[in-house]
């Protein structure tokens, strides 16, 4: 019997780090790890060049203890699809731990499935992200911010329109700062006091981290399907 799990997952990447929580969850079941291979033949494909998205992520994916290897896939066996969840008749009717409890059989969410370096830099910071892929009203931002002293709030992003646009349709101008690459990341929302974002990556990762989180909810019912009742999430959805 093998001693590791053999995985294999699409994107897109938000949804990539939701699904790392099944290896995690197995690997606490099992105290099997988890050999990862990255993918555009399953589930969506990464928005990104595939090697670019792999790169980009190879080094916090590698940090994790669930994980054995992280590879590119090249049609190597292996023993769960982690993007298998897209064709299950569950989706769309449950949330995410419903539905990945009955297509994988786990806690989905139980334990803390990212683990990453603190900055104490961001640590009374208020963090804000936006990305301009999820419709919704933007506005419901300045409802939030309005909560909070525009000092301790920090807008970061890493493509430079989504900033502009956020400026514009706000009327915001908060302090701001262009993260290098997806670790700056999640070290940035590891750190900081409390993070406000839309559906969207950094969200994503703010619940693997277990953070202080507010996520603002759009009009895809998708979105507030999914996220509702989060089991064991420091995240409020408004």
């Amino acid at each position: 019997m093998s001693d590791y799990i053999i995985y294999i997952s699409g994107g897109l990447l938000g949804d990539f780090i939701h699904q790392l929580s099944v290896i995690c969850e197995l690997y606490h079941t099992t105290n099997k790890k988890g050999i990862l291979y990255i993918t555009n033949t399953v589930g969506d494909t990464f928005r990104t060049d595939l090697e670019d998205t792999y790169l980009v992520t190879k080094k916090i994916i590698e940090e994790q203890e669930y994980i054995k290897e992280y590879k590119i896939y090249n049609g190597e066996k292996y023993d769960i699809n982690l993007s298998s969840w897209r064709q299950s008749p569950y989706l769309y009717h449950c949330n995410w731990y419903i539905l990945f409890n009955r297509v994988y059989n786990v806690e989905w969410g139980s334990h803390k499935w990212i683990t990453a370096p603190f900055n104490e830099k961001y640590s009374n910071k208020i963090v804000i992200t936006h990305s301009t892929r999820r419709y919704g009203d933007i506005n419901i931002y300045n409802n939030v911010i309005n909560n909070f002293n525009l000092n301790d709030i920090l807008y970061v992003f890493w493509i430079d329109e989504e900033y502009k646009i956020f400026k514009e349709q706000t009327g915001l101008e908060l302090q701001s700062y262009k993260y290098n690459d997806i670790y700056e990341l999640i070290i940035i929302l590891n750190s900081c006091k409390l993070h406000i974002g839309n559906f969207s990556t950094p969200l994503a990762i703010s619940f693997a981290l277990k953070h202080d989180s507010i996520g603002l909810s759009n009009s895809y019912i998708y979105e507030e399907v999914l996220f509702q009742n989060l089991l064991n999430m420091k995240t409020t959805i408004v």
